[in-house]
C-alpha cells in the first residue's frame, strides 16, 4: 500500500512525462488550449475521468461573486490505496507563455482554485504544469 505522498508522487511522475512527451511530439510555443487538449488526450490512459475548463464558484460571505475555469479537472478511482480503493480528485493548471512563466502568480493561481468547492473539501493537492518556450516542461 502506498502512502498519500507517494500517490501524489506518482501522479506528479505521470503528468511530468506527459508533459515532456507533448513537447517532444508537437514542439515548443503553442497555445494554452493547443496544450490543454493534448494533456487531456494524453492523460486519458492513466486516470478515469478528465474534464477540460472545469467552472469553479469563488464565493464570497456564501454568495458566488466570480468564476473561474480549472484547466484539466481529475477524478480517478485511487487503487493504490489498498483494499478499498477511492476516488481522488485534483486540478491540473496549465500555463505557456513566450516569456519566463511567473511561478508565483502561477501558484497562486492554483491555490486560488484549490480554496473552491469540490477541492476545498475534497482534495487536498493540485498541479502546475509549465509549457516554456524553450524545449523543457515544468511541473510543481
Amino acid at each position: 500500500m502506498m502512502t498519500n505522498q507517494e500517490i501524489i508522487e506518482k501522479y506528479k511522475q505521470i503528468i511530468k512525462d506527459s508533459a515532456e512527451r507533448i513537447v517532444e511530439k508537437i514542439g515548443v510555443a503553442h497555445t494554452e488550449s493547443v496544450y490543454r487538449n493534448a494533456m487531456a488526450i494524453e492523460l486519458r490512459e492513466f486516470f478515469d475521468n478528465i474534464q477540460m475548463e472545469y467552472p469553479v464558484a469563488f464565493t464570497y460571505k456564501e454568495i458566488i461573486v466570480g468564476q473561474g475555469y480549472i484547466d484539466l479537472f481529475i477524478s480517478t478511482v485511487d487503487t493504490m490505496k489498498g483494499v478499498n480503493p477511492q476516488w481522488t480528485f485534483f486540478p491540473i493548471e496549465l500555463k505557456h507563455q513566450k516569456t519566463k512563466v511567473n511561478n508565483e502568480d502561477s501558484k497562486e493561481q492554483l491555490l486560488k482554485y484549490l480554496n473552491t468547492e469540490p477541492f476545498r473539501t475534497n482534495c487536498k493537492f493540485g498541479f502546475l504544469v509549465e509549457f516554456p518556450a524553450s524545449s523543457k516542461s515544468s511541473v510543481n
